[in-house]
């Protein structure tokens, strides 16, 4: 009995390829993204893409509340008591 192999098309020919395939047998294009990397350098670029995002996340939420803060201060003025 022949084991039949699932197969999968190349993303840039259709062709049918193997799933373990790393290449194309057509058009030779690369069937696997490369990893991420896992150097030093790579882990720092993250980390840094990460702390700058926090940051301006931060800055925009700081806006915002200030913004909100001086409309209810608008709205409620001149009403005593509160």
């Amino acid at each position: 009995m022949d084991e039949v192999v699932p197969s999968t098309v190349c993303p840039f020919c259709h062709i049918a390829v193997r799933p373990a395939d790393y290449f194309c047998s057509n058009c030779g294009k690369n069937l696997h993204p490369a990893p991420l990397g896992t150097g030093v350098f790579d882990i720092a670029k993250l980390y840094l893409l990460s702390l700058v995002t926090l940051i301006v996340a931060i800055q925009y939420t700081v806006s915002f509340m200030n913004t909100i803060n001086s409309q209810m201060g608008k709205q409620f003025q001149g009403i005593e008591g509160l």
